[in-house]
């Protein structure tokens, strides 16, 4: 399998569109860096805020995908891959190998967003007491898009499906990480304001405008229908910690935090949230590895004509 490492990495460094993207997950980096900090005039006590914006993760994400499945997908299409086989490899050290040279460029991919970010932000990110941690499980979940496509090119065996496959799935586990959090968040109870005329209105998160207050008649805590609790709860967490793009967007959260005037409330959010950082971390590699050994496995059912 070394063998087919090295003439992989050959492959990749003989086209000009590994160049390219690499260059595009460089600019991505050093855009992330320059447009994470924001002048907020409305915010008395600091004159800028720290937020960055995971778009730019998303571009290079893509980026990578795009140069995975056209690299794969054109030694399917050229039978380079049949060739290997005749030579004497088996499927499964195929797949292993790109396997392996996709976790060597998306590092490299990922390597290239991040450090500029780092560099010229690591005033904020210094304050993180999980920085690593964090950052760790950014890492982790580039490395798992990189696997997903590896999984789409080698099933499909087609650079165009694959390509779809991949960057729809991409775009829904973005809209899922959102989705399943908000309803995560729901409160177990929530707050009832019962009006004169009967009519009711319900509060979850906060309380009820006071100017309104004058017509309530009574306030109760009731049961949040909106509340997920039980068995679904459970497996909507699960696929919440497997959804690469949760850490991604956990981290702008985190990073919100290290300015002035949230420094006070770093230590609680950090308490809070560490555990959940750590379990999705641990889920998105375990995630990871399966669906490495279940494409191989697919892969060595396929027929290769």
């Amino acid at each position: 399998m070394r063998n087919l490492i090295l003439t992989g990495i050959q492959r990749y460094y003989r086209r000009p569109l590994t160049f390219l993207c690499l260059a595009v997950s460089l600019l991505s980096g050093i855009m992330y860096a320059i447009s994470s900090v924001h002048t907020v005039s409305a915010i008395p006590a600091a004159a800028s805020s720290f937020q960055p914006d995971d778009f730019f993760w998303i571009i290079s994400i893509f980026v990578n995908i795009v140069l995975l499945v056209l690299n794969i997908g054109t030694e399917f299409s050229a039978g380079a891959f049949r060739n290997k086989l005749i030579a004497g490899y088996t499927k499964q050290a195929l797949y292993l190998s790109e396997t392996a040279l996709t976790l060597l460029l998306s590092s490299v991919m990922f390597c290239l967003t991040a450090l500029p970010f780092v560099v010229f932000r690591f005033g904020y990110l210094s304050k993180m007491n999980y920085f690593p941690l964090a950052f760790g499980s950014i890492f982790a979940a580039y490395i798992f898009m990189g696997i997903l496509t590896v999984l789409f090119c080698f099933v499909t065996m087609n650079r165009t499906v694959a390509a779809i496959i991949s960057l729809l799935l991409t775009f829904g586990l973005y809209w899922g990480s959102y989705s399943i959090e908000h309803k995560l968040k729901n409160p177990e109870y929530c707050t009832t304001y019962y009006r004169a005329d009967g009519s009711s209105y319900r509060v979850s998160f906060g309380n009820f405008d006071t100017e309104d207050m004058d017509d309530i008649t009574e306030v109760k805590n009731e049961p949040n229908p909106d509340y997920i609790s039980g068995t679904k709860r459970t497996v909507l967490t699960i696929l919440n910690d497997c959804n690469s793009f949760t850490a991604i967007r956990s981290f702008s959260v985190y990073s919100y935090y290290t300015n002035d005037f949230k420094t006070n409330e770093l230590s609680d959010y950090e308490e809070e949230n560490c555990i959940k950082t750590q379990r999705a971390l641990v889920s998105t590699c375990m995630t990871g590895a399966v669906l490495t050994a279940a494409g191989a496995w697919l892969f060595n059912k396929k027929n290769l004509r």
